[in-house]
């Protein structure tokens, strides 16, 4: 009996040492290059792609049309791809998480799957200005540039200008603002 219960033991350890392994192959210091980094969802009906990288699903094509930032996040949120919920704006750090240094205009990684991604101009972000409260960051995939853009509307009352940008939706990963 003591031989039984210590093989069930055993068994049980290796299978949590295995599903931790597993867990681990997925990890933001992992860098992940060439077609194995991206997973076009078919399951999304081809409109979602999976970054083995960073865990994140992003749209397979951004959102075209330029958009005011709350309705950019009202986009996102009311997003529905493949039957799923659940979109939202992404941090400036998963953002700029699609760049690769070594590529130029859009800076996305050689053999990405996405498409109609405009490298003339910004991307919004959920990320909050940390000295501007009326302020994101957004990002251009021509150089992996960011900026700050105002994320208020005339009669808000924070006097900003209204501005439009470009929309690239998320799913999983820390949520909004992870900072």
């Amino acid at each position: 009996m003591k031989t039984l219960s210590s093989a069930i033991l055993a068994l049980a350890l290796c299978a949590g040492l295995t599903s931790t392994a597993g867990a681990q192959s997925q990890a933001w210091n992992q860098a992940i290059t060439g077609q194995g980094r991206f997973v076009v969802l078919s399951r999304f009906n081809d409109d979602a792609v999976f970054d083995k990288e960073t865990g994140l699903v992003w749209e397979q094509a951004p959102h075209t049309e330029e958009t005011p930032w709350g309705a950019a996040r009202r986009y996102c949120n009311e997003l529905s791809l493949g039957n799923r919920r659940g979109w939202r704006l992404p941090a400036i750090q998963e953002l700029q998480s699609l760049t690769d240094a070594t590529q130029t205009s859009p800076t996305l990684p050689a053999g990405h799957p996405f498409s109609h991604v405009d490298p003339s101009v910004f991307y919004w972000s959920s990320t909050a200005d940390a000295f501007d409260p009326a302020s994101v960051w957004v990002m251009t995939f021509a150089d992996g540039q960011t900026a700050f853009g105002p994320r208020c509307v005339p009669g808000s009352g924070c006097g900003a200008p209204r501005i439009t940008i470009s929309v690239w939706c998320v799913r999983g990963g820390a949520g909004t603002d992870a900072q």
